[in-house]
């Protein structure tokens, strides 16, 4: 049975909230099964082809050059919501979802006017398509939340996501987890990121036809978009769920 988890400096900011949604511990024992999360230097490396134990290992977002040197004994790879699936053959692969953390206080409720567009922060901005946000605002007769990090979780939702009916992630590897929150409270998210609850568009055109579509559901209660696409027990902890 997996009790603990090892989570890469990249992705961090998940663990604690993996953890306790888990009941897991911090990684110490290279003999217990083990979820490893992120692949993206050789400290990462070392530490999954060191540990003895079954290991499933998890890499958000685009593949690293590090995860080809990973060595496949034992070990099982998972493809979720938004994950690139072309891994190396030699790999064992299972699709499937396990909540990052508690969703429970993300509910479906009235959707608001606004279109939300998480941007980061002040440096990473341009890669969460903030060019594209310029170019939409005077097309669209809606205001545009930008949203930010640095506020903690009760903020993001009373001042981002209960006022908006759509979310726009232009960028595919990032910002799912406000998107999987977002799906929770029946908010869909404009994006080519491959996951039930985004919806794939062409160019800029399409983006505003798209937010003018979902404006239809203005002041609407839409229906949860998330919970049916993840696991909905601890099943996948036992090592007989990756056979």
């Amino acid at each position: 049975m997996i009790t603990q988890a090892r989570f890469a400096k990249n992705v961090r900011f998940f663990r604690q909230g993996f953890l306790d949604r888990w009941n897991l511990d911090w990684y110490c024992d290279e003999y217990a099964s083990c979820f490893f999360a992120g692949v993206y230097s050789m400290d990462d490396v070392r530490a999954i082809n060191n540990h003895k134990g079954f290991k499933v290992v998890w890499n958000p977002g685009r593949l690293r050059s590090a995860f080809n040197k990973l060595n496949p004994e034992n070990m099982v790879v998972m493809i979720g919501n938004g994950i690139e699936s072309s891994v190396n053959e030699s790999y064992k692969v299972k699709h499937v979802n396990i909540e990052i953390k508690d969703f429970s206080m993300f509910k479906a409720n009235t959707l608001g006017p606004c279109v939300y567009w998480y941007l980061g922060n002040s440096k990473s901005r341009g890669l969460y398509g903030y060019d594209q946000l310029e170019m939409i605002k005077s097309r669209i007769p809606f205001h545009i939340i930008d949203g930010f990090q640095g506020h903690d979780m009760d903020y993001v939702k009373e001042q981002y996501y209960d006022k908006c009916f759509v979310n726009v992630k232009p960028i595919i590897h990032g910002g799912l987890t406000s998107a999987t929150e977002l799906a929770f409270m029946g908010r869909k998210t404009i994006s080519n990121t491959k996951a039930p609850f985004c919806v794939g568009y062409a160019d800029i055109d399409h983006m505003v036809d798209l937010i003018m579509e979902e404006s239809k559901k203005i002041g609407t209660i839409q229906p949860d978009l998330a919970s049916s696409s993840f696991e909905s027990t601890d099943a996948w902890r036992y090592e007989q769920f990756w056979t």
